[in-house]
Order: C-alpha cells, then sequence, then structure tokens
C-alpha cells in the first residue's frame, strides 16, 4: 500500500531525529576516547598517545557537519516543497476560477442567443395583469425582419389579444408592414428605429398610459427587460428589438 505525503513527512522527521542521535552518539564515543587517552597515555610519545583521538575528532567533525548540514538541506526542501504546493494550489484555484467565468460567460451567452419566448407560466401571468385594461388598442413593430424578434411580438401579442386587447395594423409612415403572419393577428410594423423591448404609449392619454405602465410591471415581474416611453401615436405600441 503506497505511503500517503503525511506519511512520509512522518518519516523523514523521523530519520532526522535518529540522525541526529547517531551524530550525538559519535561525538560521545569520542569523548570517551579522549578521556581514555589522557589517562592511559603513560609514557607514550604525543602523537602515538593523540594520533588516533585527533584522527577519530576530525572524523566526529565530519559526521557533525554532515548531520547537521544534511538537516539543514531537508529543512530547505521542505520550505521549498511547501512553497511549491502553495504555488501549485494557488494556480490551481486560479485555474477554477477561471473555468467557473467561463462556464459562467458559456451560459450566459447561450441565455444571450435564447430566442425570447414565453413560457405557460409567464403567459398565464402577463395576461391576468393586463386583463382589467380590456379594450386597450395596441400595435407592434419589430426592428427588422428578423425570427426571433417576429416570433416574440407574434407571441405578445396573442397574449394581449387573449387578454381582451385589440390589435391594430401598424400605421407608422415612417416604416414599413409586415402581414406574413398568422391570420388571426394585425399586419405588424418592420423598421422601427428602437433597441431592446419598447411599449410606448400616446402622451395625455391616462388610460393608455396606465395599460402601458401595467404590461411594462408585468414584464418585467417574468424577468423581461423593457423600456416604457411616451410617443406622438395614438395608441400602445410595442416594439421588439436587439436584446440587450
Amino acid at each position: 500500500m503506497a505511503k500517503t505525503d503525511d506519511k512520509i513527512r512522518e518519516d523523514v522527521s523521523v530519520f532526522d531525529m535518529l540522525a541526529e542521535y547517531g551524530g550525538w552518539i559519535v561525538a560521545v564515543g569520542l569523548v570517551v576516547e579522549v578521556v581514555l587517552a589522557f589517562l592511559y597515555r603513560g609514557d607514550k610519545p604525543f602523537f602515538e598517545a593523540w594520533g588516533p583521538v585527533i584522527a577519530n575528532t576530525l572524523v566526529v567533525v565530519g559526521v557533525i557537519a554532515e548531520v547537521y548540514f544534511t538537516r539543514l538541506s531537508s529543512h530547505g526542501q521542505s520550505e521549498l516543497d511547501r512553497r511549491s504546493e502553495e504555488r501549485v494550489a494557488a494556480a490551481n484555484e486560479r485555474a477554477a476560477a477561471a473555468d467557473a467565468r467561463a462556464l459562467e460567460a458559456t451560459l450566459e451567452l447561450a441565455k444571450f442567443r435564447a430566442p425570447r419566448e414565453l413560457t405557460n407560466e409567464q403567459w398565464a401571468h402577463i395576461r391576468e395583469k393586463v386583463a382589467p385594461f380590456t379594450g386597450t388598442k395596441f400595435s407592434g413593430a419589430v426592428n427588422r425582419v428578423d425570427s426571433e424578434f417576429m416570433g416574440f411580438i407574434a407571441e405578445l401579442m396573442f397574449c394581449l389579444i387573449e387578454a381582451g386587447w385589440v390589435g391594430l395594423d401598424w400605421h407608422d409612415p415612417g416604416s414599413s408592414t409586415q402581414s406574413k403572419f398568422p391570420s388571426q393577428l394585425p399586419k405588424i410594423g418592420v423598421g422601427a428605429a428602437l433597441d431592446d423591448l419598447v411599449v410606448t404609449h400616446p402622451m395625455g392619454n391616462m388610460a393608455s398610459a396606465s395599460a402601458a405602465r401595467a404590461l411594462t410591471m408585468a414584464l418585467k415581474a417574468e424577468g423581461i427587460a423593457v423600456v416604457l416611453a411616451p410617443s406622438t401615436g395614438n395608441d400602445i405600441a410595442i416594439i421588439v428589438g436587439p436584446k440587450r
């Protein structure tokens, strides 16, 4: 069974401790040798009595130095490993954050590209909130002929007609009309110079302004971006443009 990183670190710590103990044992042996050489040197010449001691002293110094600097090296390597692990962890965190941002951006892009359409629940909520304004006259238009624009304006117009509003043919002389719609819907305008989804109401007409305000509030409640604006027209106009 492979050892874990923590187990390996524990073993290294034990080995360092044993190496240090071994160095101390060698040092103690040297001290004993010096004492014995001093006690039993007799009449021996200096180098005969102390030569082995000096040689062993050098060996002991070398062993102690090796143990000491090996331990320093081990500690240094451990610190380098720790810093390396921290850098790897930080890099992994940055990579994970970047992946999360990329996923979020992908989802946002997919959401942006998805066609605007009403769910059954949204349809019911909007219809319920605008139903008190039955008989309100309105017309619809799109910024340009686009399948997403056309589909969304058709859904909105069907929803309002179902709620009792009265759909009218688009009558702005500054834009063309489009009749390629289901026969139940009036003609829509094409080329209205507005972006996003805009609901306009005639200035000075309080009833139309209240109905338009109720419609925009109902759309916003369903998470649909919409702008309310006054106009010089005679009726409420709903204009679909590019999503923002």
